[in-house]
């Protein structure tokens, strides 16, 4: 019985996932699937949606970051 209930949750959590995927995982998927490039969007629209990390340069919005902190952010090498 406890099995069932177990079965009948994870398939709930499931179909929950499928219609409502998290951010990273849209991310993900707009990246065809490679899960490296996919974190990388994923931190590219945080930080240009919801950061102070914004330069404007020749009228367009740029994200100022180094090298290292994207590492550091993303946990990607190079």
């Amino acid at each position: 019985m406890a099995d069932n209930l177990a079965t009948d949750d994870l398939e709930k959590v499931s179909k929950s996932f499928s219609r409502n995927p998290s951010p990273l995982a849209q991310c993900i998927i707009a990246a065809d699937g490679n899960i490296n490039a996919g974190i990388l969007l994923h931190q590219i629209m945080y930080r240009f949606n919801y950061n102070d990390t914004l330069t404007k340069r020749d009228g367009k919005n740029w994200i100022a970051q180094s090298r290292n902190n994207w590492l550091q952010e993303t946990a990607l090498t190079l």
